[in-house]
């Protein structure tokens, strides 16, 4: 609370709290709690009280657990939860690293790195943590740990940017990932500014920015209130061509997006999507744009289903998607053929 008060910090994040709620945490033995349970419960009843105490006396500020097990409830009202508004969802983090850093040709075997995240993507109110622990300590940053020569290693990080500013959750990315510090961060010295002096830098900072600011604009992307209901899946089994995609749609407003990310280094030409009813796509972001230092390998701004059946959908989505990129589109429902009236028809037919 002293944080809060006298230095007006905007909120805690609470590190190590699965050490705090597990009598047996780094123990090779312990006492079980009187339910003869593992859990600390008086480590329980702390957090509760903290989490409340801050919600009365500091209503704005934000309280986040870095939490790595599975827990139940550490988010939400502290009368049914430890109270936290937010938790780190470090299981995201550590399988879509694993997944990225993994060379291309091995990809298709760790498909479910991108995929099991979604299990529980929902259970808690998360963050995404692209933190200053995964740069450090020989862990390489984040723009080393991608594999491949110099520029692929900044067209995978640009589309595994915009994968995570996709998927459900909120954001933390580590100062320095911006621009792409090649280096691990110092804590003794300041970030390499220098390198926005480079063209392949300074294109990352533009992308990053184009990115947040299309973040901001489409609720989509962030309400996330109605679970399920904002995310599905459209392809999620194509682990060969390690490609994925898959829709947000805002609760607030209806509207809805596709995501396309090939984290390929292959150029696939006419890329199929299934898909439900008539639509129509525009884009929004291609990572693969020049003006961000990519290959800029042409992408039509506008594509729209056709009706041949693909897969269990009767309509299919023919797109070009450029190696290690992603594809951000808006989508607007058409109305079906037996919807037009029959004089549009004719007139169309003519």
């Amino acid at each position: 609370l002293f944080w809060l008060k006298e230095y007006h910090v905007d909120g805690l994040r609470v590190d190590a709290v699965s050490s705090m709620l597990y009598l047996d945490f780094g123990r090779d033995r312990f006492s079980p709690n009187i339910r003869g349970g593992r859990e600390d419960l008086e480590a329980v009843e702390f957090l509760r009280l903290l989490n409340r105490e801050v919600r009365r006396k500091h209503p704005a500020a934000l309280m986040i657990a870095e939490e790595a097990t599975a827990f139940p409830k550490v988010t939400g009202d502290p009368s049914e939860s430890l109270g936290f508004h937010y938790k780190w969802n470090m299981g995201w983090m550590h399988d879509s690293l694993s997944y990225v850093q993994t060379p291309a040709p091995d990809r298709r075997y760790y498909h479910q790195k991108l995929t099991f995240p979604l299990v529980y993507a929902f259970d808690e109110q998360f963050v995404l943590p692209l933190s200053h622990d995964e740069c450090v300590h020989g862990k390489k940053s984040f723009l080393d740990k991608m594999p491949g020569a110099y520029d692929e290693k900044f067209s995978l990080l640009r589309a595994y940017y915009a994968y995570m500013f996709t998927q459900p959750g909120k954001k933390l990315l580590f100062m320095g990932g911006e621009f792409a510090q090649f280096i691990e961060w110092r804590f003794s010295q300041s970030l390499d500014w220098f390198l926005e002096d480079y063209e392949s830098h300074r294109k990352m900072l533009a992308f990053v920015k184009t990115l947040g600011a299309l973040y901001n604009a489409e609720p989509a992307l962030w309400d996330d209130g109605a679970g399920w209901a904002s995310f599905s899946w459209v392809k999620v089994d194509d682990a060969d061509r390690n490609v994925i995609a898959y829709t947000r749609t805002s609760r607030e407003t209806g509207d809805s997006l596709l995501v396309v990310v090939n984290f390929s280094p292959s150029y696939y030409q006419n890329y199929r999507l299934s898909i439900m009813k008539p639509t129509a796509c525009k884009l929004l972001l291609n990572s693969d744009r020049k003006e961000f230092f990519g290959n800029g390998q042409y992408v039509p701004e506008q594509v729209r289903t056709s009706p041949a059946s693909y897969g269990d959908k009767p309509y299919s989505l023919d797109m070009a998607l450029p190696p290690l990129s992603a594809l951000i589109y808006r989508l607007e429902t058409l109305p079906e053929e037996n919807e037009i009236p029959a004089e549009v028809l004719s007139f169309l037919a003519i």
